[in-house]
């Protein structure tokens, strides 16, 4: 595995080559309409002169000018595609290279899910600016980032499915290439919040033509009338009131559904392009060799072949444009007057939805699934020293080495070792303020989360054995609910305890606990909270400044055990080392801070 400053290298190895690919992509464009404007000119010359001249070949050279125009015209199209893939492929490596010194400010922070997350989620940083869920964020498709969220709030607890996922992961780390692809590709196109929705419902909608046989027959009765009348007429044999009347018939009953295949259209065709972001990204999925079995379960239900996902939404997405000729006056009066080609277009989507209504979502759900692991993946190989946990199998385990906290730099990161080898078993940290013990709440919970996302967590070693987090570290009082401090913080610890009746296997980060009261309170309050969580079996790390937690947990030393974080007083400031020690913390600090503040003590 690379390092750090290696890793650098070959980011900028990468940023490198993509910026001459990308002055190549700008050349190709220049000279490509260069060679359009002269092929251009060259057409209207040509038809000048010849028509001057009063030749034959008047025609023939206009067809091959307009038919050399539109090749020069598709071949742009083409290479500016590419110039904007390119482009991305240059911004992805860029953003990476920010990211690592710290920079996550290029992707989605995920706050649009911290309303509708766990308790811990807010407790944990989980979402929001400089959050977990936007270090770990490279999704670029609204499913996606919704998968990655419900990682984060929804923990995997089958031993067997995490080390699955680990193996998913390590091994599309390793695919740096196929990695850089999918997010360039994904970003060639935002997508709208509500598009995929707007999919969906259609699909769920009753159908409009498909099922009455009755369109399918009047539809080919009508247009061969069209054609043979139309064939007829130009041919001399037939004057035009037949066809006429035909073809004004034919426009006339597409009229009569003009407002309800308007409604599907509007809903529907606009879609066009994200289902070729979509078919491009399948496509990535489905023709990348996979060994892993997760990564290979998601492969496969993409579909064989013949008829794979992106095959598919390819054949969708090519009727919804064919749909969109109606958006040309002329052209859709001509085609809906001769083939009914509204209805037609419209009966073979629903023909599609009714052949693949369950496919679609199962298609969506995999490849949201493969977006959201993309960027684990990529914090994976962004982390060479972190490591994947080892699985345990015990009732309860949690052992960390050099344990640091995920969102912090390496080099400013003090790690800490930790062990809770069974449960009921609780850990009082004690210490003064800024000495590091809300930090370590969340350097361990964190890891946590990634651990069992099937994610690598900063640290040297770990063994976890998967357990639901539950906290109460940021309580806040409503003013709305007209809720105290204090009230809120029992409503919390209510809830943890009746989760705890019912038998649930639960690992409680509590910090400051009882701290809207006073201190007798807060001891007899402490002691009784203490007792019923290791009656209940409960496992989990309580964070405190006061230090009579510390001697009150002492009556129950065969279940809780002390440790602290010190501060010490050099050279006439204060010092922290923010490493663990055994036992209850001795220094305090806030008498020398009221010192230095001019605060008379």
């Amino acid at each position: 595995m690379q390092n750090l400053n290696e890793l650098r290298e070959h980011y900028i190895t990468y940023q490198i080559k993509e910026q001459k690919a990308l002055n190549n992509a700008k050349k190709n464009i220049f000279w490509i309409s260069i060679v359009r404007l002269a092929a251009f000119l060259g057409l209207i010359i040509g038809v000048y002169v010849l028509f001057q001249q009063d030749s034959n070949y008047t025609l023939y050279w206009a067809l091959l000018g307009v038919v050399l125009f539109l090749a020069l015209v598709k071949l742009h199209a083409r290479f500016f595609a590419a110039k904007r893939l390119t482009e991305n492929r240059l911004r992805v490596i860029e953003e990476e290279l920010k990211s690592l010194e710290g920079n996550q400010s290029a992707f989605d922070d995920g706050s649009r899910y911290m309303h509708r997350s766990k308790d811990y989620a807010y407790d944990l940083d989980v979402f929001g600016p400089q959050s977990l869920y936007q270090k770990c964020n490279r999704t670029t498709t609204i499913g996606g980032g919704g998968m990655l969220a419900h990682w984060f709030n929804f923990s995997e607890y089958e031993t067997a499915k995490i080390k699955h996922k680990q193996e998913s992961v390590e091994e599309l780390a390793s695919l740096f290439e196929e990695r850089l692809d999918f997010r360039a590709q994904g970003l060639m196109l935002d997508e709208e919040k509500g598009e995929y929705r707007a999919l969906i419902r259609w699909m769920n909608e009753p159908d409009l033509f498909f099922g009455k046989p009755l369109f399918i027959v009047l539809i080919w009765i009508a247009s061969l009338i069209n054609i043979v009348g139309i064939m007829l007429y130009f041919g001399g044999i037939i004057n035009g009131n037949l066809p006429g009347t035909s073809l004004f018939i034919s426009l006339m009953f597409v009229g009569f559904y003009t407002k309800k295949i308007q409604r599907i259209h509007m809903s529907v065709s606009s879609k066009v392009k994200l289902l070729t972001k979509y078919i491009k990204l399948l496509q990535i999925i489905e023709q990348t060799p996979f060994t892993t079995s997760y990564l290979n379960d998601l492969q496969f239900e993409l579909g064989d072949k013949k008829a794979n996902a992106s095959t598919q939404i390819g054949k969708l997405s090519k009727i919804l444009s064919a749909l969109d000729t109606r958006l040309n006056v002329f052209a859709g009066i001509l085609v809906n007057a001769i083939f009914l080609w509204d209805i037609l277009q419209v009966l073979r989507m629903e023909k599609w939805k009714a052949e693949h209504k369950k496919d679609l979502i199962k298609w969506f759900t995999v490849l949201s699934s493969f977006d959201a692991l993309n960027g684990i993946s990529t914090l994976h190989y962004n982390h060479p020293d972190w490591v994947f946990p080892t699985l345990s199998e015990k009732d309860f385990e949690l052992t960390a080495e050099d344990l640091k906290h995920p969102l912090m730099q390496d080099t400013n990161c003090v790690g800490n070792n930790f062990s809770i080898p069974n449960r009921p078993h609780f850990k009082v940290i004690t210490g003064a303020n800024m000495a590091g013990k809300s930090t370590f709440l969340r350097s361990l919970g964190t890891n946590m989360l990634l651990a069992m996302m099937g994610a690598p967590v900063s640290a040297k070693s770990m063994i976890i054995n998967p357990i639901e987090i539950i906290s109460s570290i940021r309580t806040k009082d409503s003013l709305a609910k007209n809720e105290s401090y204090f009230y809120a913080e029992i409503k919390r610890l209510e809830v943890i305890i009746n989760r705890l009746k019912k038998g649930e296997r639960l690992f409680v980060f509590l910090d400051e606990i009882l701290k809207g009261t006073n201190s007798k309170d807060k001891e007899q309050g402490s002691k009784a909270l203490l007792k019923q969580l290791v009656e209940l079996k409960a496992v989990g790390v309580i964070a405190t400044h006061d230090l009579n937690l510390g001697v009150i947990s002492q009556e129950f030393k065969d279940y809780v055990e002390n440790i602290c974080f010190e501060v010490e007083i050099l050279d006439g400031g204060l010092h922290f080392d923010y490493k663990i020690r055994p036992g209850i913390a001795q220094n305090l600090s806030a008498t020398y801070l009221m010192k230095q503040m001019g605060i008379t003590v």
